[in-house]
C-alpha cells in the first residue's frame, strides 16, 4: 500500500502499523527501516513523535541499547507533554539497564569466582597464590562496582521522575518494582522493602498483574533484614547489641513469614506460589531450630513439612530446588520426631544418586534410623554419607551420628573414638566438634576415666569456648571436681 498509493490519506498509519508488526515478529530491522521511512517523509506528521518513540523501541530490540536510551531521551526532551511520556521514561530505564547488563553478569561471575576461590575466608588468610587472584578479584570488582553503580543512578533518577510526575500512571507499579530490583542487589534491604510496598500498593490499585510479583519481592527483603540481623547477633563483640539484633532477628524473621504467607494467601494462582511456599517452610523449619520451647518447636516443624508438601504440589516439583524442597520435609519431619516418616523421605530422595542432596539423605537416612533404634542401619547410612564427601558440614554431622551410634548401641569406647575424630578431623565446624568433645568425656566417664574426660572438656573450652557446647562443658567439668 505505502508504495501503490503514495498520496493516500492512510498511507502515514501503515507505516506505523507495518513496524508494529514486523517488532511483534521479531524483525527489529524491517521495524527500523519502516520508521525511518516514515519520519523522511511526514517529519510533521501528528504521529511522527509515536514513531520516534517506537524507533527507540525497536532500536532496544535490536540490541543497539545506546542508541536507544539516546533515542527514548531525544523523545521525551522533545515531546514533554505527551501521553506516553510515562512509558517512554519506563522503556528508557530498561534501554540503560540493557546498556549494563554484560557488566552485570560479569561482575555475577566474577563474584562467584571469588566465592569460589575463598571460600568465604577473607584474602590476607589465603595460601599467597590464591590470595594474589582474590585480591585482583577484588580489584575488578570494586571498579566494575564503581562502573555499574553510575550507570544504576542513572536508571532510578529516571524511574523516580516517573514515580514522583506520574504516580496515576499505568506503570508506575513496574516502576517501583524495577526501583526496589535495583536497590536489593545493592543490599539496601529496607529502601527495596519501602519501594515494593509501593508497587504493590500501586499494583493494587490498578489491579495489574504485579501484585504477586511485589508481595513477593517484599516477602525476600524482609527475610534478608533477618539475615542480617542474624548476622549481627553471632557477630558483634558487644553483647547488648547482639541481644537487639537477636530480637531484630525474630522479629523481621516472622514479618517474611507473614509476607510469604499473605502472597500465597491472596494469589493462589500465581506462578510464585511454589517458591512461596518453599521459603516459608524453609523459614519455619529454621525459627524451630531457634526455638527452645519444645510445643512451638514442633508446631514450627509441622508447619515447616505442611508447607514444603505444598511447595511441590503447588509448582515448585519443576523448579531446581525440588529435592531442596524433599529433603526439607524429610527434615522437618525427623526434628518433629516422626521419624519413620521422614526415613521414607530419605530413601525417596537416595533413589536419585546424582542428586545434590544425596549426602545430606544419608545423614537424615542414618538419623532417623538411629532414632529407631536400626543401629546397624544408622551406621551403614552414615558410612555412606561420609562415603560421598568427607570435608563438609554434612560429613561432621555423620561422624558425630557414628558416634551416637555407638553410644546408644552400648560401646562407649568406640563412641569416644567417633566423637575425637569429629574434633581431630573438622575444627573448621566448631559447634560440632565441641559438642562431639563434650560426648567422648561423658563417653570417658561411662568408662570410669575422669581424668580424660577432664581433658576433653579443657580442649572444648581453650579452642571452642564461644559455641553453645562450652556452657555444657563448664557445668559437666564443675560436677567433676565436685565429685572428686
Amino acid at each position: 500500500m505505502v508504495d501503490r498509493y503514495p498520496e493516500s490519506d492512510f498511507r502515514p498509519d501503515a507505516f506505523l502499523i507495518m513496524a508494529a508488526i514486523r517488532r511483534d515478529g521479531g524483525d527489529a530491522a524491517g521495524a527500523l527501516a519502516d520508521l525511518d521511512r516514515f519520519l523522511a517523509e511526514y517529519p510533521g506528521h501528528r504521529l511522527a513523535a509515536r514513531a520516534e518513540l517506537d524507533r527507540a523501541s525497536a532500536l532496544d530490540d535490536s540490541g543497539e541499547h545506546d542508541a536507544a536510551a539516546a533515542a527514548f531521551k531525544k523523545f521525551l526532551d522533545g515531546h514533554p507533554d505527551h501521553p506516553d511520556v510515562p512509558q517512554a521514561l519506563y522503556q528508557r530505564s530498561w534501554a540503560l539497564w540493557n546498556r549494563i547488563l554484560p557488566r552485570v553478569q560479569l561482575a555475577r561471575e566474577r563474584e562467584a569466582e571469588l566465592r569460589e576461590l575463598s571460600g568465604g575466608r577473607a584474602a590476607a588468610d589465603l595460601p599467597p597464590a590464591d590470595r594474589t587472584a582474590a585480591l585482583r578479584l577484588e580489584d575488578e570488582l570494586r571498579g566494575l562496582a564503581a562502573e555499574l553503580k553510575q550507570s544504576e543512578d542513572e536508571i532510578l533518577s529516571t524511574l523516580r521522575d516517573l514515580t514522583e510526575r506520574y504516580p496515576d500512571c499505568p506503570v508506575v507499579d513496574a516502576a517501583w518494582l524495577r526501583i526496589g530490583e535495583i536497590l536489593y542487589d545493592r543490599r539496601e534491604y529496607r529502601q527495596a522493602l519501602a519501594a515494593y510496598q509501593k508497587a504493590l500498593a500501586a499494583a493494587e490499585a490498578n489491579a495489574s498483574d504485579m501484585a504477586d510479583k511485589a508481595q513477593y519481592r517484599m516477602a525476600w527483603a524482609v527475610r534478608r533484614l533477618a539475615e542480617a540481623a542474624e548476622k549481627t547477633s553471632v557477630d558483634d563483640p558487644d553483647a547488648r547489641r547482639r541481644e537487639t539484633a537477636r530480637k531484630e532477628m525474630w522479629d523481621s524473621r516472622l514479618a517474611a513469614i507473614d509476607a510469604f504467607e499473605s502472597m500465597i494467601g491472596k494469589f493462589p494462582k500465581s506462578e510464585l506460589l511454589g517458591d512461596a511456599c518453599f521459603h516459608a517452610a524453609e523459614l519455619r523449619l529454621r525459627s524451630g531450630q531457634d526455638n527452645a520451647d519444645a510445643a512451638k518447636r514442633s508446631a514450627w516443624f509441622e508447619s515447616a513439612a505442611q508447607r514444603y508438601r505444598q511447595s511441590l504440589e503447588r509448582g515448585a516439583g519443576d523448579a531446581p530446588y525440588r529435592q531442596a524442597a524433599e529433603y526439607g520435609e524429610g527434615l522437618s519431619l525427623l526434628l518433629d520426631g516422626k521419624s519413620a516418616d521422614a526415613r521414607e523421605i530419605f530413601r525417596k530422595l537416595l533413589l536419585n544418586p546424582d542428586g545434590p542432596y544425596v549426602q545430606d539423605a544419608y545423614w537424615g537416612l542414618g538419623q532417623a534410623n538411629l532414632n529407631l533404634g536400626a543401629y546397624a542401619d544408622a551406621s551403614a547410612a552414615f558410612e555412606q554419607a561420609l562415603a560421598v564427601d568427607r570435608a563438609t558440614e554434612t560429613a561432621a554431622k555423620s561422624r558425630y551420628g557414628l558416634g551416637l551410634t555407638a553410644l546408644q548401641a552400648g560401646d562407649p569406647a568406640k563412641a569416644r573414638l567417633e566423637f575425637l575424630a569429629v574434633d581431630s578431623l573438622y575444627p573448621n565446624y566448631p559447634e560440632w566438634a565441641a559438642a562431639a568433645l563434650v560426648r567422648a568425656a561423658r563417653s570417658a566417664l561411662d568408662e570410669g576415666q575422669s581424668d580424660k574426660a577432664i581433658g576433653d572438656l579443657e580442649r572444648v573450652l581453650a579452642r571452642y569456648g564461644d559455641t553453645p557446647a562450652a556452657d555444657e562443658a563448664r557445668e559437666l567439668q564443675s560436677s567433676i571436681s565436685a565429685s572428686r
